[in-house]
């Protein structure tokens, strides 16, 4: 029974048109690819602003496609901005430092 499942296999393996092993489950732009993307970037505290200036450098440096919307908010979270709030509704996406 199990030669039936590795016959398949193994002519699949031996064939002269090779599929890829692996695949990628993401997609990154290249640079250059399509628009650059917005990101919402909160500084935030502490550590935060060092951590997120690194961020923007280390994305500058590979070029990537996205630019960040930088918004200030400090202290207590608990009354965020609502200028912030759509911002990260609008981009779908926020890095916030500590």
């Amino acid at each position: 029974m199990a030669r039936r499942h590795i016959i398949p296999l193994l002519n699949q393996l031996t064939s002269s048109t090779r599929l890829p092993l692996t695949r990628s489950v993401t997609y990154m732009p290249r640079p250059g690819d399509g628009a650059p993307r917005a990101v919402t970037l909160i500084p935030g505290d502490g550590v935060g602003p060092l951590v997120t200036n690194a961020v923007e450098q280390v994305m500058e440096a590979m070029h990537a496609p996205v630019f960040f919307e930088k918004y200030d908010v400090h202290g207590d979270l608990s009354k965020v901005p609502q200028e912030v709030i759509e911002s990260i509704k609008k981009n779908k996406v926020c890095l916030k430092g500590g």
